[in-house]
């Protein structure tokens, strides 16, 4: 509470008058009024008493922050359903997520993965090949002056497919199909840009294998309509699955996934870490009634070495003991197990609270 004090530089303290005049108004005040204005005084500080103690008796939760990328995300989905999950069930802990400003960060991976290394953020979700090249120095952060040496890893989440789509009648039946073609590679610093990028070079091509290569961005669904114009042959995306904006290609434009494997595949996925082999089930899309073989990322939940172990071994606990509920949220998640979550596609160490409840259930040693 403010208290200011008026200073009148016209009164002067050696007038007996201004004393005479200020006892005589204060006695013509009614007395009922006078007690009246007593008691709002009083109350007033009993007030101000109230508010004042009761700043010291607000909850005593811990705040995190976690990270996500733009609102309407997957990701996003993601945060949201954990910070619930940790705001409903795990005492002492209060969840917010604080999802990138796409407009102000050209890279939200980036943007996250720093906030997180210096202490902003306190939780995030990034995809393994970031969350690897960050720890590692390689990729795309292999000539920055931050270390992201500190990064610790929580569990990885959900898969996410690296889709390869075409319409039908193209001729593309494989991914070595593509030479030849007008293909969307994505733009400069997306996932379907990075991973087209690794799967090129480990099969050591080149932009001249295709006749034409576009880097068209996935927002507003502006590879989908060149798809449908025919302006590509093939676009790749990098999402989860069932996905509105592929049903829709399919359903308006006769397109269908293309299957993404054979044995220099799986010699790749061997020797990067962050990638795995993921089949999209059948049925998935109506012009795909068999499975779709492919590769792709994990989401990953990761954190700061700086984080304290007893937060980090409940937000652990509370996850994986409510595991179901997660599962319930989105059908990329049904497939989910303790056992690969813990492990997984997750090139940070594990953090030290991590490895306390890993340890208390018997999966590591």
């Amino acid at each position: 509470m403010r208290v200011t004090w008026l200073y009148n530089s016209n009164i002067r303290s050696d007038v007996p008058a201004s004393r005479e005049r200020e006892s005589t108004m204060k006695n013509n005040i009614p007395r009922a009024f006078r007690i009246q204005n007593q008691i709002s005084v009083t109350g007033q500080l009993l007030l101000a008493v109230v508010v004042f103690l009761g700043s010291f008796s607000t909850s005593s939760a811990l705040e995190l922050l976690l990270g996500t990328s733009q609102s309407g995300t997957f990701d996003h989905h993601t945060g949201r359903a954990i910070c619930r999950m940790i705001n409903s069930l795990a005492d002492g802990l209060e969840c917010r997520v604080r999802p990138a400003d796409d407009a102000g960060h050209a890279d939200v991976a980036v943007h996250n993965l720093t906030n997180i290394r210096s202490g902003s953020l306190d939780l995030g979700i990034v995809d393994s090949t970031k969350q690897a090249n960050a720890f590692n120095q390689s990729g795309r952060f292999e000539f920055t002056d931050i270390r992201y040496d500190n990064l610790r890893s929580l569990f990885s989440l959900n898969s996410i497919p690296f889709t390869l789509i075409t319409y039908q009648g193209s001729g593309i039946n494989s991914f070595d199909d593509l030479r030849g073609k007008t293909v969307n590679i994505g733009n400069q610093g997306s996932s379907q840009r990075e991973i087209m990028n690794s799967l090129m070079a480990a099969k050591k091509w080149s932009n001249k294998e295709f006749t034409l290569v576009e880097q068209i961005p996935t927002s507003r669904s502006q590879d989908s309509m060149a798809l449908c114009h025919r302006n590509v042959d093939a676009i790749v995306r990098v999402n989860v699955h069932p996905n509105s904006s592929i049903q829709q290609v399919v359903r308006l434009c006769k397109a269908e996934l293309v299957s993404i494997s054979g044995p220099d595949i799986t010699q790749f996925i061997e020797q990067n870490p962050a990638y795995q082999a993921i089949s999209i089930p059948a049925g998935t899309y109506a012009s795909n009634p068999g499975p779709i073989a492919t590769l792709g990322v994990k989401a990953t939940l990761i954190t700061s070495e700086e984080m304290d172990e007893e937060s980090v071994y409940t937000i652990v606990k509370t996850l994986f003991e409510n595991l179901e509920r997660l599962k319930r949220t989105h059908p990329s998640f049904a497939l989910l197990t303790p056992a690969q979550m813990h492990t997984d596609s997750l090139a940070a160490p594990l953090h030290r609270g991590a490895i306390k409840y890993y340890r208390e259930k018997g999966w590591l040693q």
